[in-house]
């Protein structure tokens, strides 16, 4: 963790907080002008930046691989291999095996457990000519893999940054594919930095906030033609929040970003219907989008800690 890490981290808290308890600022400490203060500095003196192409961020893109802590990682969770297989060890990615192809090596990708399957409508929202879709998104149809597995909720999309890799498997240096992942988390980006920043800036300075937009975009469609104008108003805000949405696919920050929106914004995202129930999700507005508290917890508090609204035994 680094001084540049803690700055960003604050950020996002900063967002989340004054958008999901509706606050001007985080309570009572940090200002909008300071968390503005702060990715500036980031942005400026830091040394991070944006990697030349998205696709590159991520292991499969093969010898090209940008590789673990690149310029644009600003704080990743690391992980290695040399628990070996150790099920007593925690020091894998095990996240991995979860999304990996369901029981299937379909090179150059490596097996898992299948959890998770995309939604189509998240690899349908990219327009064309967007390098995030395939950086983002693995499609059997699309990139002519051959798989006939069928599983529950099985959408033919998979996770692609985080898919174990054939020619980076724990087997191979004595792990375990189930626990011996050893490809980093990236927690914060600078390109999340950029849209965090952007987003502060819409009632500052437009410019600005203009000038790191586009940085995304630019980056996304490797060319300058696919800019949309940014205004200081909801108009402005729903460019940058779909922007997230698509940049930042797949990284654990679209529900809290969902969240920090207002729950009617989130249940309208969240909600799905289907001819197919197993696709059916209806969002629970009564938990106001917060999950329960386990009850061991409560006991353990004395009554300190009360459950969040809409949980009972």
């Amino acid at each position: 963790m680094t001084r540049w890490s803690a700055q960003a981290l604050l950020a996002r808290v900063f967002l989340y907080y004054t958008g999901y308890y509706a606050q001007n600022d985080l309570a009572g400490v940090t200002t909008k002008a300071k968390a503005r203060e702060y990715l500036e500095e980031l942005i400026n003196t830091s040394g991070y930046g944006l990697v030349d192409s998205f696709p590159l961020l991520w292991q499969s893109a093969g010898a090209n691989f940008a590789k673990e802590d690149n310029k644009e990682t600003v704080f990743a969770i690391k992980f290695t291999y040399k628990g070996l297989a150790n099920w007593d060890k925690n020091d894998g990615n095990r996240m991995m095996v979860m999304i990996g192809i369901r029981n299937k090596v379909v090179l150059p990708y490596y097996k898992g457990w299948g959890a998770g399957p995309v939604n189509p409508k998240l690899y349908n929202a990219y327009e064309t000519g967007d390098t995030r879709k395939a950086g983002t998104i693995i499609s059997i149809a699309d990139e002519n893999l051959t798989y006939a597995e069928t599983f529950p909720q099985y959408t033919t999309y998979f996770w692609k940054k985080y898919m174990p890799m054939n020619n980076l498997k724990p087997e191979d240096v004595g792990g375990d594919f189930q626990i011996d992942n050893f490809y980093d988390y990236v927690v914060l980006r600078f390109s999340d930095v950029l849209l965090m920043a952007a987003e502060l800036q819409l009632d500052g300075d437009l410019g600005k906030a203009q000038h790191y937009y586009d940085q995304v975009r630019d980056r996304a469609f490797r060319n300058t033609t696919h800019r949309k104008p940014l205004t200081n108003d909801a108009a402005g805000k729903a460019l940058i929040m779909e922007e997230r949405r698509l940049e930042l696919a797949l990284e654990g920050v679209r529900y809290w970003d969902l969240l920090r929106q207002g729950l009617n914004v989130a249940k309208q995202a969240i909600d799905n219907s289907s001819t197919d129930a197993q696709f059916n999700v209806s969002f629970r507005s009564e938990t106001k989008g917060l999950l329960q508290i386990p009850q061991k917890q409560i006991n353990l508090s004395n009554g300190t800690l009360k459950q969040n609204e809409g949980w009972s035994l």
